[in-house]
């Protein structure tokens, strides 16, 4: 048995983005990437469209492929971990579903994305997390069209700017119904909770993140892996959860979380981890 921290800090990214830019102009690399390709239009002085492109805009998108490839898919796993120590139910049967498929099927502890959709209870267990706890908070801003539209009854003009808080869209209860803040991820396997097509923790329509597959894969595969290898344990347990829609504890349902746009867990979360007798 062993203690460890699980917390992934963002201090520091956009200085790190401001490191890798400068380091990648001074190596003068010819390397073929995405890197490459905004370091070629800002030598150009202009991007594909002719508007300026200076060393800032190089340095901002690097920041962003930091925070949008691994920031965000760190913070969703953190969250989603918190919320199954959090709830005791939902882990166990988590764990006898990873335990009932994994040993036939996890080559070396590890499952292969094909294999995930073994795993129901699982996936059902990450649409909760994103639910409950989604990560990339900021607007995303959609433009009316010209002549206006109709929007819940309120009409706007056109070129209005709009967006929604995915947050407070996924704590809705007209839309998911009611008990949004228990982790409850069974909700996801009732044949009639027809609400994916409102979950919009990656975004929505046309311009949802490109990432959202591969990040959904990664965050299935490391949770699987983990559960199927290691007991975990929260280092301090906290009293069970109250009934009392009064009650203080029933709150810390929810976790304290701190936001610049990209939400995560405020503080480490801290576990205490036990080889598990049947792992690899």
């Amino acid at each position: 048995m062993c203690f460890i921290e699980i917390v992934f800090e963002d201090t520091k990214k956009y200085q790190l983005a401001i490191t890798s830019v400068n380091a990648r102009i001074a190596s003068d690399s010819q390397r073929q990437d995405l890197l490459g390709k905004l370091l070629e239009e800002f030598k150009s002085g202009t991007d594909n469209k002719g508007r300026p492109f200076d060393i800032v805009d190089v340095q901002t998108e690097a920041f962003g492929f930091i925070i949008a490839g691994s920031h965000t898919t760190a913070a969703s796993t953190t969250l989603l971990l918190w919320h199954l120590l959090h709830t005791p139910e939902a882990l166990s049967k988590l764990v006898e579903e990873i335990d009932n498929v994994g040993a036939d099927n996890a080559k070396e502890g590890v499952f292969g994305v094909s294999q995930l959709t073994a795993l129901p209870y699982l996936q059902a267990c990450v649409s909760e997390g994103y639910r409950i706890n989604p990560v990339f908070v900021m607007p995303l801003l959609r433009t009316i069209p010209n002549g206006g539209r109709a929007i819940s009854g309120q009409y706007l003009p056109g070129l209005t700017e709009v967006s929604v808080c995915n947050y407070a869209f996924h704590h809705d209860e007209a839309v998911f119904g009611p008990d949004l803040e228990s982790f409850i991820p069974e909700r996801w396997l009732d044949p009639n909770y027809d609400k994916s097509g409102s979950l919009i923790a990656f975004g929505g329509g046309h311009r949802a993140c490109i990432g959202r597959n591969i990040a959904n894969a990664e965050i299935q595969k490391l949770v699987s892996s983990l559960l199927l290898r290691y007991k975990l344990e929260l280092v301090q347990q906290r009293t069970a959860w109250s009934t009392s829609p009064h009650s203080k504890v029933k709150q810390d349902r929810m976790p304290k979380t701190t936001s610049f746009g990209v939400s995560e867990l405020e503080g480490p979360l801290l576990v205490k981890v036990h080889r598990r007798s049947n792992s690899l």
